[in-house]
């Protein structure tokens, strides 16, 4: 497991999701990055350019192939989001096992952005 993994605020987060060499990646259920209200939050969907791999996915399927599906290299920053913290970690370790080497967490998606209604969100 990664020891400790660098974590950014919700401005950064917004950075990150401006800059097109930037990955965003969400990895709660497919269902709420389409919009189901999973967790009883007051909106839903994924952040403007998110792309969508459920910590689930990896545990059922080869995963490993969506990242390059998706164009996801592991020589790119890579800021994950989930529900929790524990998701997004784990998410995190499984990406350093594969050479990812920069990682961070946006862990305020549900308390900060979600609840933000002048963040914006998509659905597809």
């Amino acid at each position: 497991m990664i020891e400790s993994l660098p974590t950014v605020s919700t401005d950064t987060f917004a950075e990150h999701l401006s800059d097109p060499t930037h990955t965003v990646l969400d990895v709660r259920p497919m269902a709420a990055y389409n919009g189901w209200r999973l967790n009883g939050e007051s909106r839903g969907g994924h952040a403007p350019g998110a792309k969508s791999i459920p910590l689930g996915w990896t545990r059922y399927m080869d995963w490993v192939e969506v990242l390059d599906d998706k164009q996801i290299a592991a020589d790119a920053p890579v800021t994950i989001y989930g529900y929790d913290g524990e998701d997004a970690e784990s998410m995190a370790d499984k990406l350093d096992r594969l050479g990812f080497t920069d990682v961070s967490l946006y862990p305020g998606f549900s308390d900060d952005w979600m609840a933000d209604a002048n963040r914006p969100l998509r659905a597809p």
